[in-house]
């Protein structure tokens, strides 16, 4: 095979592998702009009289993900952004873990939550009616399940 011969082949080649990124590139962007924006998800945590209640962390956990954050002076807490989905909520406090029956459906435009923990280690969960401020809330994280 001569020179000339050569570099027409990798001319070709980098011509294909040109058209194949841009295959690539063109397939995959509509996977991108359909992807989910991630929602925050935030509220109070209050006990059976209606008290804030500090320290308690809230959990958020799917298959795939793990948000948790802990509820500051005023028992308000604010998870970090996740895709939108089915997630089981659970507390944590007092070296106990207390999970609410139902899973969480996370959507756009989920308003704030009250998270009301009885007497008997259940949790009650409703529309937070006043707007939350998060001025005192300690840091959050979230991590992949593995």
């Amino acid at each position: 095979m001569s020179t000339q011969q050569r570099m027409h082949a990798i001319g070709g080649l980098g011509s294909a592998l040109q058209l194949w990124l841009a295959l690539l590139l063109i397939c995959t962007a509509p996977a991108h702009s359909q992807q989910a924006a991630l929602l925050v998800w935030q509220g109070v945590v209050r006990d059976a009289r209606g008290a804030p209640v500090a320290g308690v962390v809230v959990q958020l956990t799917n298959h795939s993900t793990k948000a948790e954050a802990k509820t500051g002076a005023g028992g308000r807490f604010k998870l970090p952004p996740l895709p939108a989905g089915q997630y089981r909520l659970s507390i944590e406090a007092e070296r106990r873990k207390i999970e609410y029956a139902r899973p969480i459906d996370l959507a756009p435009g989920a308003p704030p939550v009250a998270i009301v923990v009885s007497g008997r280690d259940q949790l009650a969960l409703s529309i937070l009616k006043e707007p939350v401020s998060y001025t005192h809330l300690d840091v959050y994280k979230r991590q992949p399940i593995t």
